[in-house]
């Protein structure tokens, strides 16, 4: 496989050719200013020591909440002393606004700024993140809240924002994984790949955070006996999938990637990394302390909050679980449907796209026999994406400006969730469809930040565009 060029690497840029373009900016009213957003140094306690972020931060509007249909009006500013670039993790911008290095538009420079405006289609959960380098390891990401426009919200809501840690330059790190050194405590489940043994982890975070904060200093969050609660979970790590742990309250899942589904009861489910829930908890009438868990699959380590009623002792919770938590699997994904499924019609376009790995931290993804291109597409289309692992680890493959419908899973044909990340195990096969509707030039990528940036990502383009 290719090796990733230094300037690739900084960019975030890998399998995806440079094209220089510049968003279009939609007329604004003359008395209406954008939303400022910047990206920005700041320091933080986590595991009882200062640790070094980089943070989004917006003092217009701090809860990182807007309204569909409406109007995303935002001024990104870049206070770093690097350079940086913010994509939109769930809506559907035109492509020269998505924030894609090399892709979208140039990084911005220190010092600079940028303004964003495009239409809101509809409400969800969904996130903001740095396409830039290794940032987003570096924390620089936030929660991205759309709320129905002219609604009051029916329940009360709570967003759990998870995310991994490390004290190390994420760079380092990357240079010791090229360099073959997978960490000595990575969990492995010993299944020959040829390449690897079948793994987890490829290495150690330092910590695991809910809303920035570990279990010692969690968030307690005082809650009404008998009320329903909206929880919101994104996963925002780097490198970590989790199985949710609801301390026994009834939960029903009522969205997925910030799109309905129709509701299903839940225990444990699973978010692998860049994946959101919307989960509908009951607390008891008798009220009591419930923490809600993010557990990191196939390890002990977990993050998460606390929900209590008014005058309960609230013990500390470990940073560490009892059991070794349980892997991912399908089980969910199967069961899941689209409260608005895709219309029916004909495939126009049947695309196989394959996951491969190499030697030396090596990772890609491209269209079976076309390796290393990118996957073309006409506006208009209906287009079928059937996806195969053939690594020894499992990715999370996201589409940028499009949602898709899972449609198949290891050749078992389902009617499933219309989503925008989909995880595939080992051996995994999936099939999604979408339809074609947003021309332009698109990321396509394991979200796997450093699988991404050691090569599993290429580029979705429409021909004529």
């Amino acid at each position: 496989m290719k090796r990733t060029t230094r300037r690739q690497f900084l960019s975030g840029g890998v399998a995806i050719a440079a094209v220089g373009l510049m968003p279009k900016i939609l007329l604004s009213a003359p008395n209406l200013k954008p939303i400022l957003l910047k990206a920005e140094n700041k320091i933080i306690e986590i595991n009882k020591k200062p640790a070094k972020i980089m943070a989004l931060t917006s003092p217009g509007n701090k809860d990182l909440t807007f309204e569909a249909p409406g109007r995303f009006y935002v001024q990104l500013e870049n206070a770093l002393t690097e350079h940086t670039l913010i994509h939109w993790h769930g809506l559907l911008p035109p492509s020269d606004q998505d924030g894609v290095p090399e892709l979208s538009q140039a990084a911005l420079a220190p010092g600079s700024s940028f303004i964003y405006d495009f239409m809101i289609d509809e409400p969800g959960t969904h996130w903001m993140h740095s396409h830039f380098g290794l940032q987003e390891q570096k924390l620089l990401a936030a929660p991205l809240i759309i709320h129905p426009a002219n609604n009051t919200p029916a329940y009360r809501e709570i967003i759990l924002f998870l995310q991994d840690f490390v004290f190390a330059d994420p760079v380092e790190i990357f240079e010791k994984l090229r360099g073959g050194k997978h960490d000595e405590h990575a969990h492995h489940a010993g299944m020959s790949m040829g390449v690897s043994t079948s793994h987890l982890h490829d290495f150690e975070p330092d910590a695991f955070l809910t809303n920035q904060k570990t279990l010692d200093d969690p968030d307690i969050i005082y809650v009404e006996s008998g009320e329903t609660i909206l929880l919101r979970i994104i996963n925002a790590a780097a490198t970590t999938n989790f199985v949710m742990d609801f301390s026994g309250l009834q939960a029903k899942l009522i969205a997925v990637d910030g799109v309905p589904v129709k509701n299903v009861s839940v225990i444990a489910p699973d978010i692998a990394i860049a994946q959101r829930l919307d989960v509908l908890v009951s607390i008891p009438k008798h009220g009591g302390v419930f923490p809600v868990l993010a557990k990191r699959e196939g390890e002990h380590q977990q993050a998460g909050l606390i929900l209590a009623t008014s005058g309960q002792k609230i013990n500390k919770i470990s940073m560490l679980a009892n059991q070794r938590t349980r892997q991912l699997n399908n089980n969910l994904e199967r069961q899941l449907q689209a409260m608005t499924p895709l219309p029916n019609r004909s495939i126009d376009r049947d695309i196989e796209v394959v996951l491969g790995e190499g030697t030396g931290y090596q990772w890609g993804m491209y269209e079976q026999g076309k390796a290393g291109l990118p996957i073309y597409v006409k506006l208009g289309q209906r287009v079928r994406l059937r996806l195969e692992n053939h690594t020894s680890m499992s990715h999370p493959i996201h589409v940028h400006g499009h949602r898709f419908q899972v449609v198949s899973l290891d050749n078992q044909k389902i009617s499933g969730a219309v989503r925008d990340t989909i995880w595939l195990p080992v051996h995994g096969k999936a099939e999604i469809v979408f339809d074609a509707l947003n021309p332009g030039k698109w990321a396509f990528h394991c979200h796997h930040l450093y699988h991404m940036m050691a090569g599993m990502m290429t580029s979705l383009v429409y021909l004529d565009t």
